[in-house]
């Protein structure tokens, strides 16, 4: 995985700190063929979810605190987050 940018739009669910920290993993989406991973297991076409980044495609953490926003507690507040602000985002566009 890559060094970490700030992800400066949401606020840590778990202690209220901004700005959190975001790394993109190497799979960039996500999916891994699971093929490659275990050729016993899966099919040559078949998308596994990415082992490292939980199938998310980055890795989001606060450094103050240390929470893991891919565990779905914080995961679905993060993501409430992100869509209040597309909200935002939109009407400021009008």
């Amino acid at each position: 995985m890559s060094e970490y940018e700030i992800e400066g739009d949401v606020v840590c669910p778990a202690c209220g700190s901004w700005p959190l920290h975001r790394r993109e993993c190497w799979c960039e989406d996500g999916w891994v063929w699971g093929y490659d991973e275990d050729p016993l297991w899966y099919d040559p076409d078949e998308l596994i979810p990415c082992t490292e980044c939980d199938g998310v495609g980055f890795e989001l953490w606060c450094p103050r605190c240390g929470a893991d926003m891919r565990r779905p507690e914080w995961r679905a507040a993060i993501e409430a987050q992100w869509a209040e602000l597309d909200k935002l985002y939109e009407e400021a566009a009008r």
